[in-house]
C-alpha cells in the first residue's frame, strides 16, 4: 500500500489517499479530528512520521496479584535522549495541535505524556475500565501473564449446602478457576491465576457467586427453568418425578422421544421445594405434569429432513425437554463454499467455522439448527442462515450451470465464505497486446500476443476465442469467471480461424482490425524489455498523435494550402501511409477539393517508389466539369480522362492517364468495367448521395478496386445513424459491426435512448477516420471576405414586361387608396416607390 497526504492552506494535512493493489480511497481530515488519527499513523509506513508516540513512553505493565493493581513502568531514556519535546524542537516552528506538534516535512511530535503515566499504579476498581480502553497497548506491554481480547462466556457450577441453600459459582474453563486465591474478577474482565486477563461475555449473573435460599428456590426454579435446562444435574422436568421425557438423536440423524421411568433407587435422596422435587444428579421434577403437549411427544420418531420444521413447530414445548436446547453456539462464522469439481461441474457446500472449543467435536447441522451431543440444539443467528436450496451439499451439473452462473451466483454473494477464484467475476479488465520478439509488420497485419488482465489474473485472448467458437456461455479462468456473452468480446467473434494460433497464443490483426479494437476497448501495447517498440506500438502512437513516417511532398501542386488545410493533408497522408481510408467532412467552402488534390500530389511524389496506379474521382454530374477545371488548373502535370457522355470509352485509358473522372450515374452503369481497374486512390465527392444502403449507387461503389478510398461530404449524417454505417461500408468495408450488431450497439441506444456512453463509443470508433472542421473552427485561417457587384442589362422585351407590370400595380394601388375604409398597404407603396 501507499499513503499520500494533501495539505490545506493552514499547512496541516487535510486529505489522505490510501492506494492498494485493487482499490484507492481518499478521506478528508478536519483539523478537529486530526489528533485522534495521529496515533494510528505510528503503525503504518508513510511520509509523515510519528515521533515519541505516547505508546512508546510506556516500557512495561505489571499485575500485582496481592493488591489486584496494575503498575505502569515508563520508558527510561539514555543520555542525550529525552521525552521532553521542548528540549528537542524548541527552536523549530510548527503547528500545535491537541497534544501534538506538526513539523512540515517531518511529521508529528507528541507534546504530552500518555494518560497511563498520569497514575503509575492503577487501583483494582479502575482496572476493568483501563483494560477496556487500552487492551491492545497493555497486551503488548504486559509482562506478568497474557491478555485475551476474545470474550469468554462464564459457566456455572451448582451445589447445595447442608441447609439446602443453592450456591451458583461462575467459572471460565474448570469449576473453581475464578475462585482460586490468585484469581480475581474485575467487572467485564477476570484474571486467572498463573494465566492472565480474559474479557468476559455477559453472564447469567454479574456476581462471581450467587446464593439462593431454600425458601426462595420454588420461585427461582419457575423463573429460571429455561436456563436451568442447560445445566447438567439441575434441569427442570414438567413431568412427575416417576417419569420424564428424554430425547435421543441417532447416528443416522433420527430424532426420537421416550418417557423414562425412574425407580425408587434412581431417585436417591429426594428433596421437596414447594411444587418441585429435587432428585440428585437429575434435577427438579414437577409434582404434577403442567404441559400436556409434552405427553404427546413420547414415542415420536422424526426423520432428518423433518427435524428443522418439527423444532420450529414445537419450540415452546421443547423448551421444557431437559437438554434439548443449548445456550452455547458452536459456530463462529457460517457460509457457503463454492468449488469447481471439473470443467462444467460445481459443488456448493455449507461451510461453518467452529469456535475453538468445538473444533474437535462433532457438530451436526439441520438447516437453521446446529447440534452438539451432550449439549443440544441451537438455532443459527439470522445472518448465518443459508438459502433453503443450499442448506445441504448441492452439485451443479452442465444442465443447471448456465442458470446458476447467470442468476443464482450473484444472489449468494452475502453467504459465500469460500469460493474458487475462477468463479469470481472480475471487477475490471484491461487488454494488453505484446509483440513477440522484434516482430515486423507483415502484409496481412500484425502478429500479437493479446491477453486480458484482471484484478484476479490474466487470460490469453486465444483461449477466449476457442471458448467462443465452442459456443460456451461462461469460462472458468485464471482471470476469474468470464461471461462470454459480453459484447466486449465481439472483436474476437469477428476473427477468422486462420488469424488465431493456439500453440503460440498469437493473433494476427490487420491494421484496421487493430485500430477498431483500440477504438472499442483501449489497448495497452507493450514490447519486451531490451527491444525497440514493435510496429503495433508505433502504429498506436501514430494514431494518437497523427504522426506519419514521412512528410508529404507537394511538388506539382499549383496552389498554397492554408494552415488548417495542411492539418487535413497530414491526416490524409497518415491514412494513406497505413493503407487506410476515411471521410473528409469539412464545411462547404473550406477546400475539401484542394486538400484532396494535395493528397494526389503527395502520392505521385511518394519516395522511394511513387505509385503508378491511376486515381479515380466520382462526383455528381453537376460538378464534373468543375473537377476537370480544378485538376487542370492545380495539377497541370497530370493527365485527366473524363469518362462521361454517350461516346465514353475506356479503350485508351489504362497506361495513358493519371486520373479517371466520372459521375455517379456513369459509374453505376459502367460498374462492371470500372471495378476491374485497380486504382491507387478513389475519391467520392458528395458521398452522402450513396447513403441509402439499398440503392444501386451504394452497391456499385462497394465494388471499387482501390488501395485507399476517400469520401468528401459536408453532411455525413442527414437523418439517421444507419447512413453513417453506409458511408463507412463504402470507404472502410467490414470496419463497422454487422447490421444487427450495429443496430443493437448504436442505433437503438443512441436514437431511442440518447445513451451518452454509446455516443462516446461511436465517436471513438469513427474518430481516426473522420475529419470535420466547421468554418467557425478555422475562422482565423480564412481570407478576408470579398464582395463583387455585377450589373446586368435587360433585353428590350424584359424592359417592356417590367414597365407594364409596374403600371398595372400602380393603378390597382390608387384604387385602394381612394377607399377610405380600406387598410393602407404601406409595404406595396414602398416597393412601388423603389421601383
Amino acid at each position: 500500500y501507499s499513503i499520500v497526504y494533501g495539505y490545506g492552506s493552514s499547512g496541516l494535512p487535510n486529505q489522505v489517499t490510501l492506494t492498494f493493489n485493487e482499490i484507492e480511497m481518499s478521506f478528508y481530515l478536519s483539523a478537529a479530528n486530526l489528533p485522534s488519527v495521529i496515533p494510528s499513523l505510528a503503525s503504518v509506513e508513510s511520509q509523515l512520521k510519528v515521533f515519541h508516540a505516547p505508546e512508546e513512553e510506556i516500557d512495561s505493565v505489571y499485575y500485582d496479584k496481592e493488591n489486584a493493581t496494575l503498575t505502569i513502568i515508563p520508558r527510561v531514556y539514555g543520555e542525550g535522549q529525552s521525552a521532553d519535546l521542548s528540549s528537542e524542537k524548541k527552536d523549530t516552528q510548527g503547528i500545535i495541535l491537541d497534544g501534538w506538534l506538526f513539523i512540515s516535512g517531518e511529521g508529528f511530535y507528541a507534546r504530552d505524556p500518555h494518560q497511563l503515566l498520569e497514575k503509575k499504579v492503577i487501583e483494582s476498581d479502575e482496572v476493568s475500565q483501563l483494560l477496556t480502553d487500552y487492551a491492545p497497548l497493555i497486551k503488548k506491554r504486559l509482562k506478568s501473564g497474557s491478555l485475551h481480547e476474545i470474550p469468554v462466556e462464564p459457566k456455572y457450577s451448582f451445589s447445595f449446602d447442608t441447609a439446602w441453600n443453592l450456591h451458583i459459582v461462575a467459572y471460565l474453563f474448570s469449576p473453581g478457576d475464578l475462585s482460586a486465591s490468585g484469581s480475581r474478577s474485575f467487572g467485564d474482565w477476570a484474571y486467572l491465576e498463573d494465566d492472565g486477563f480474559y474479557r468476559l461475555e455477559k453472564g447469567h449473573y454479574d456476581e462471581l457467586e450467587t446464593t439462593v435460599l431454600e425458601t426462595d428456590l420454588p420461585d427461582f426454579i419457575a423463573q429460571n427453568r429455561v436456563w436451568l435446562n442447560t445445566q447438567e444435574g439441575f434441569r427442570v422436568y414438567l413431568s412427575s418425578v416417576e417419569s420424564h421425557l428424554v430425547y435421543h438423536l441417532s447416528d443416522d440423524n433420527r430424532l426420537s422421544f421416550t418417557r423414562q421411568i425412574l425407580t425408587r433407587d434412581d431417585k436417591g435422596e429426594a428433596k421437596e421445594f414447594g411444587q418441585w422435587v429435587y432428585v440428585p444428579g437429575e434435577g427438579f421434577y414437577s409434582k404434577e405434569t403442567t404441559l400436556s403437549g409434552l405427553a404427546q411427544l413420547s414415542g415420536l420418531v422424526i426423520n432428518r429432513e423433518q427435524i428443522p420444521l418439527f423444532i420450529k413447530a414445537n419450540q415452546d414445548e421443547l423448551l421444557f425437554v431437559p437438554g434439548f436446547f443449548s445456550p452455547r453456539f458452536p459456530v463462529r462464522n457460517g457460509g457457503l463454499g463454492i468449488t469447481i469439481k471439473s470443467k462444467e461441474h460445481i459443488d456448493v457446500t455449507p461451510h461453518f467455522e467452529l469456535m475453538e472449543e468445538y473444533v474437535d467435536k462433532e457438530v451436526r447441522f439441520f438447516d437453521d439448527f446446529s447440534y452438539v451431543a451432550g449439549e443440544g440444539f441451537h438455532e443459527l443467528p439470522t445472518e448465518m442462515r443459508l438459502p433453503e436450496r443450499f442448506r445441504h451439499p448441492l452439485h451443479i451439473g452442465p444442465e443447471e450451470l448456465e442458470i446458476f452462473l447467470t442468476y443464482e451466483l450473484d444472489t449468494l454473494k452475502p453467504y459465500i465464505a469460500k469460493i474458487d477464484p475462477q468463479l469470481i467475476r472480475p471487477d475490471r479488465m484491461k487488454l494488453i497486446a505484446t509483440a513477440p520478439g522484434s516482430l515486423e509488420a507483415v502484409i496481412q497485419g500484425y502478429l500479437l500476443k493479446i491477453k486480458y488482465e484482471t484484478n484476479i489474473g490474466s487470460l490469453p485472448a486465444t483461449v477466449l476465442w476457442f471458448a467462443l467458437k465452442a459456443k460456451k456461455k461462461f469460462l472458468f479462468s485464471d482471470a476469474g469467471l468470464i461471461d462470454l456473452s459480453d459484447k466486449r468480446f465481439n472483436w474476437l467473434r469477428w476473427l477468422d480461424k486462420k488469424q488465431v494460433d493456439r500453440r503460440s497464443q498469437t493473433i494476427q490483426l490487420s491494421t484496421i482490425e487493430l485500430i477498431r479494437l483500440h477504438a472499442l476497448e483501449e489497448v495497452e501495447v507493450s514490447h519486451h524489455k531490451g527491444t525497440d517498440a514493435s510496429p503495433a506500438q508505433l502504429l498506436l502512437e501514430e494514431l494518437i498523435e497523427f504522426r506519419t513516417p514521412q512528410e508529404p511532398v507537394l511538388t506539382g501542386l499549383a496552389s498554397e494550402l492554408r494552415p488548417y488545410q495542411h492539418i487535413g493533408l497530414k491526416w490524409l497522408w497518415f491514412l494513406h501511409s497505413h493503407r487506410l481510408s476515411g471521410l473528409l467532412c469539412d464545411d462547404m467552402g473550406l477546400g475539401k477539393t484542394h486538400q484532396t488534390m494535395a493528397l494526389i500530389a503527395a502520392i505521385r511524389n511518394k519516395s522511394p517508389t511513387p505509385s503508378k496506379l491511376p486515381m479515380l474521382v466520382v462526383c455528381p454530374t453537376s460538378v464534373i466539369y468543375h473537377w476537370q477545371e480544378k485538376l487542370e488548373a492545380f495539377l497541370p502535370g497530370l493527365k485527366v480522362y473524363t469518362f462521361y457522355g454517350i461516346e465514353r470509352s475506356l479503350e485508351n485509358f489504362e497506361g495513358n492517364y493519371d486520373v479517371l473522372l466520372t459521375s455517379y450515374g456513369v459509374y453505376r452503369l459502367e460498374c462492371e468495367s470500372l471495378s476491374k481497374i485497380p486504382f491507387e486512390l478513389a475519391i467520392f465527392d458528395e458521398i452522402q448521395l450513396a447513403k441509402n444502403h439499398s440503392s444501386r449507387i451504394y452497391a456499385s461503389l462497394l465494388a471499387v478496386n482501390a488501395k485507399m478510398r476517400l469520401g468528401l461530404t459536408g453532411t455525413p449524417i442527414e437523418n439517421h445513424l444507419r447512413e453513417l454505417k453506409a458511408l463507412f461500408d463504402i470507404v472502410l468495408p467490414l470496419y463497422m459491426p454487422m447490421e444487427a450488431d450495429y443496430r443493437e450497439l448504436f442505433v437503438k441506444p443512441i436514437e431511442r435512448e440518447s445513451n451518452r456512453d454509446r455516443q462516446r463509443l461511436l465517436s471513438r470508433m469513427i474518430k481516426p477516420f473522420v475529419m470535420r472542421r466547421r468554418k467557425e473552427d478555422v475562422l482565423l485561417d480564412l481570407p478576408e471576405k470579398m464582395e463583387e457587384v455585377s450589373h446586368c442589362d435587360l433585353y428590350p422585351e424584359q424592359v417592356k414586361l417590367y414597365n407594364d407590370l409596374l403600371l398595372a400595380q400602380k393603378e390597382r394601388l390608387l384604387k385602394v387608396l381612394e377607399d377610405e375604409g380600406a387598410d393602407i398597404p404601406y409595404m406595396h407603396i414602398f416597393a412601388l416607390l423603389a421601383g
